[in-house]
């Protein structure tokens, strides 16, 4: 078939090149795109006047400028439409029309939002384009026209699935009730009505995503313009793990050009889910008629996980977030309600009296909050007898139970929004009406930190109505209530329960306000972060039915432009945040970090926090130990003895004179004190892309620092050698690298010396980490530090990086190499963040340096920098952390090097135990060094955390707390896996 139609366009349009079949349901569509053309085969028995009429729309929308639309390109005869006999000999329409350079929409992952805020701009402008076009095809019959969809009501039965069908039928009874009446009123012109993802291109690159096309418009009609807007808010929301936030884009985009009246907002969503409705049914049909068709239930798969997600949501919040998005109020009932309530008569609700209760912090940092942010736990002596209060729409960490999660790993979300008034009483205590109300709902949700016995009552303040749900009582209290029954202002209509029966929380009440159109069943109590303004808009402070000032239990929120501005107002330039979209990092455990909403990130970048963030151990002996005393080395100190020789246990023998100062910076500086005093020479060997510190003496042999951008040039007693990167590194061989690198150190020594300079010392990472995480060839530090030692140079093992298990299979890195140094420097991962920097020497070289002027740090290696020392040393073992981190770190390896497999963007996988990198190049094999950044700030979008560093931040850095476990890597390579699946990285897997 296809040769057929080469011919017959080479002959008609004059095409140059081979052509290529398109999908399409209906009719025939070819690419010919070595000469930018699409090639339109209508089906047999077209509407002639359909044709003009989709030639007449591309016309008319080009020539306007706003909508991307192809051009209608005419044959060599300077005809646009021309008539012809297929190969079977029936009559076939056929025309052509430019291509559009971009990728179609269906093809991109992942969904992006500014992909849909694009097509809400591109469908409003084309609605303002079309208003004056007429034509008389636009009003066919179309089984596509949402004014028509009850044409689907005979067909619902054709869905094998009982609840599916409910589903479906009560979409349209609502529809046709309340949705085609006001369809029918609106003003209808041309639309385009079927922007699906097939329909649709866009440019996709590691900046971002535009829209470049709108193409076939066979569907067009005359209809509202709102079914163009629904229609693409069914298809943007397809295929995406966030498909709120697509339509959300959606919507904000198309009223940046044309804006939305309320009662088009209010039917957005119920029209969306419509369309929705009339897909899944047709493909019922359409598969009864073409069971071998696949193009005729193209969209039935992910359009029936979007129902099923919808079927799950609140249809009230969905709204108020389009509407808010449309720039309307989200909720403007209630915010009538909340106006009613702050002169409306309320009864007691509580026979307490709550002026002056204390109030609760239970924030993401709050004071009451638990210890451990994962398990939720409250302290009960918190809330005691008194009555103690709980903020409005505070963030919290408490909610763990799995009705709140999103999926098996924290970091896969939770909600965290507290909506409601707490009121923290014993059980038993009375609840009062505070306003008359009808009963909407009375039940018991019987979930693990669920509301329990739980009353809704619609009140009504004002002329304003609004619901209030009462949660958290008890069970047999309310037994005897029923929907439509009345309770009058200030009736006790239930007792607080126990903590039982009301999901394991302290006995309280949770208040709330809600939108009337929630009450038939409990609305959530607590939101995800992403859903706050609309959050607020539904659920208004409930304070003034407790007669409270809503400003004193309000939670405050952290501004982050203000706090921005705060810290550039306060700080330089060149201290820099982490990100494209820096995170206001509030709290952290283990291997989880928090921000001030709660949202929980996993942490794979930050190797400080050694045994994992705020160990409950490392934390209890810093308190315990700044309680006693915490003072300088100038006193006797058992604690400081007792680290001096758990630390040197771990050293080669001879290593056992340890200086303890507050930085891994100060300890290199030391370092180079000592091998100065100890050598006599002036002479320092530094590795190429190496980073020791920011004191000035660090800075010196740091040429990842002076080397760099705005460096200041190699110091002339520092000398530079290449770091031993066999993949990237500067001597390139076909033998074995070790060797030649180590040679390398030789040469720059020979070269120091050549000067009549003697060599003081030689100073690497045993495995460079600013170098892109490099696994330097076997042998190569031993044979380094022999001809260092060849010449009287002292060798420094700076271990900030890889000491203490970091590689799993021993506690150092030199160990690792089968090297032995004679200095060795550590940072503050060894008190797990604490400042602590640690120095380990021979007695030969402390002895020289001891020769000299008094040494003294005036807090390094004070008694609580000591106690927090040990406990990250007790961790270790009490944990097993060195056997963990070497099963996880090879779990992780397999993993990364599966993926290498599958994308060549990944060109070298390296690490040992929790010290991994990967080598991100080009096909032409040079480094990826944007593919790195899209990935990292890709990976925090995604809540994981990494980093990328080496010469060309090509490499991503991979050094979590030593924690980290199966299910933490698991999760990472879930996470990246996705992301090398994205579009806008394909240019770098194609060799």
């Amino acid at each position: 078939m296809t040769e057929y139609w080469q011919k017959f366009f080479r002959d008609t349009w004059g095409i140059s090149g081979r052509i290529a079949a398109l999908p399409g349901e209906l009719d025939l569509n070819f690419l010919a795109p070595d000469d930018g053309l699409v090639l339109k085969v209508m089906r047999p028995g077209c509407d002639r006047a359909l044709v003009e009429l989709q030639a007449a729309l591309h016309a008319h929308l080009s020539r306007s400028g706003n909508c991307p639309v192809p051009e209608v390109v005419a044959a060599k005869d300077g005809r646009e439409l021309l008539e012809t006999a297929d190969e079977t000999g029936a009559a076939r329409l056929v025309w052509a029309i430019k291509r559009l350079d971009g990728t179609t929409v269906a093809n991109i992952r992942p969904r992006l939002e500014s992909v849909a805020a694009d097509l809400g701009r591109v469908t409003a402008h084309m609605a303002e384009d079309l208003a004056g076009f007429d034509h008389p095809a636009l009003d066919r019959p179309l089984k596509w026209d949402l004014r028509r969809a009850d044409w689907i009501r005979d067909e619902i039965g054709l869905i094998n699935d009982g609840a599916r069908r409910a589903q479906i039928t009560g979409l349209l009874d609502a529809f046709t009730a309340r949705h085609l009446p006001l369809l029918e009123r609106l003003p209808a012109q041309a639309i385009h009505n079927d922007l699906n993802d097939h329909n649709l291109l866009a440019r996709v690159d590691l900046n971002g995503a535009a829209l470049t096309g709108v193409i076939d418009f066979g569907d067009a009609i005359r209809a509202p313009v709102l079914c163009d807007l629904a229609i693409a808010g069914a298809y943007a929301a397809l295929d995406t793990d966030r498909p709120l936030a697509q339509v959300t884009a959606l919507v904000r985009g198309f009223c940046s050009v044309r804006p939305l009246r309320e009662e088009e907002a209010d039917a957005l969503w119920p029209l969306v889910l419509m369309r929705l409705g009339v897909s899944v049914v047709n493909a019922a049909r359409e598969k009864r008629l073409k069971p071998d068709d696949p193009y005729v239930t193209v969209s039935e798969r992910p359009a029936w996980r979007l129902l099923d997600w919808a079927r799950d949501q609140d249809a009230t919040a969905i709204t108020a977030t389009l509407r808010h998005a449309a720039g309307l109020d989200p909720a403007p009932c209630m915010a009538r309600a909340a106006r009613a309530l702050d002169s409306a008569l309320i009864c007691p609700m509580l026979e307490t009296d709550l002026a002056g209760a204390r109030v609760a912090d239970l924030s993401v940092t709050g004071r009451d909050a638990p210890g451990d942010p994962e398990t939720g736990a409250l302290d009960p002596a918190t809330f005691g007898e008194a009555p103690v209060l709980g903020r409005w729409a505070e963030p919290r960490l408490i909610y763990t139970a799995p009705l709140f999660r999103a999926g098996s790993h924290p970091a896969e979300g939770r909600r965290t929004l507290h909506m409601g008034l707490d009121v923290f009483l014993p059980a038993g205590t009375a609840v009062a009406a505070p306003i008359a109300g009808v009963v909407r709902y009375a039940g018991r949700e019987d979930a693990a930190q669920g509301y329990g016995g739980c009353v809704i009552l619609e009140h009504e303040a004002g002329g304003a109505r609004f619901a209030a749900l009462y949660g958290h009582l008890a069970p047999a209290s309310i037994a005897g209530l029923a929907p439509g029954a009345s309770v009058d202002a200030g009736t006790v209509f239930a007792r607080l329960g126990t903590a039982e029966e009301n999901g394991g929380w302290p006995p309280h009440l949770h208040l709330q306000l809600g939108h009337p159109d929630q009450a038939d069943a409990p609305f959530a109590g607590v939101y995800a972060a992403g859903m706050e303004e609309t959050a607020r808009a539904l659920h208004p402070n409930p304070a003034r039915l407790l007669s409270l000032d809503p400003a004193t239990v309000t939670a405050p929120r952290l501004d982050h432009e203000a706090e921005a501005a705060r810290r550039r107002r306060h700080s330089t330039r060149n201290l820099k945040l982490s990100y494209a979209k820096p995170l206001p990092i509030l709290r952290g455990r283990g291997t989880l970090l928090y921000d001030d909403r709660g949202r929980t990130y996993l942490d794979a970048y930050n190797n400080v926090p050694h045994v994992g963030h705020a160990h409950s151990h490392v934390v209890a002996a810093i308190a315990r130990q700044m309680a006693l005393v915490n003072t300088n080395t100038r006193y006797l100190q058992p604690i400081w003895a007792d680290y001096a020789e758990a630390i040197t246990a771990l050293m080669p023998e001879g290593l056992d004179v340890v200086f303890c100062v507050n930085s891994g910076s100060e300890a290199n500086d030391l370092a180079l004190r000592l091998a100065a005093a100890a050598s006599g020479g002036t002479e320092v060997i530094v590795s190429r892309a190496g980073y020791h510190g920011i004191t000035r003496a660090a800075i010196e042999i740091s040429e990842y620092k002076f080397g760099g951008p705005d460096g200041t040039g190699r110091p002339d007693h520092v000398h530079v050698a290449e770091v031993p990167d066999p993949l990237r590194g500067a001597l390139p061989g076909n033998d074995d690298p070790g060797p030649r690198y180590a040679d390398d150190v030789a040469r720059v020594i020979r070269e120091a010396e050549g000067l009549g300079r003697r060599v003081s010392a030689f100073i690497s990472e045993p495995f460079p980490s600013v170098a892109g995480q490099v696994i330097p060839p076997a042998g190569y530090l031993k044979a380094v530090y022999d001809h260092v030692r060849a010449v009287g140079g002292i060798c420094i093992a700076d271990e900030v990086q890889t000491g203490l298990w970091r590689l799993g299979q021993t506690p150092w890195g030199f160990a690792q190499q089968g090297a032995r140094p004679d200095i060795v420097v550590l940072g503050k991962p060894v008190a797990n963040g604490h400042p602590m920097g640690v120095v380990v020497t021979t007695r030969e070289i402390a002895d020289a340096f001891a020769s000299r002027m008094e040494f003294f740090s005036t807090f390094g290696g004070s008694s609580v920098s000591c106690a927090a020392a040990l406990a990250v040393l007790d961790v270790l073992r009490d944990e097993d952390l060195p056997r963990q981190v070497e099963r996880v770190g090879a779990r992780m390896l397999n993993g990364l090097s599966a993926l290498a497999a599958r994308y060549p963007l990944l060109a070298d996988v390296r690490g040992m135990g929790l010290f991994l990198g990967v080598d991100l190049a080009r096909p032409d094999g040079s480094p990826a060094t944007e593919a790195a950044a899209y990935i990292v700030n890709r990976l925090r979008e995604n809540r994981v955390l990494i980093g990328s560093d080496g010469p060309h931040d090509n490499v991503l850095k991979i050094r979590p707390p030593l924690v980290f476990s199966e299910t933490d890597a698991d999760f990472l390579l879930r996470r990246l896996e996705a992301i090398l699946g994205e579009t806008a990285l394909q240019p770098f897997m194609d060799g």
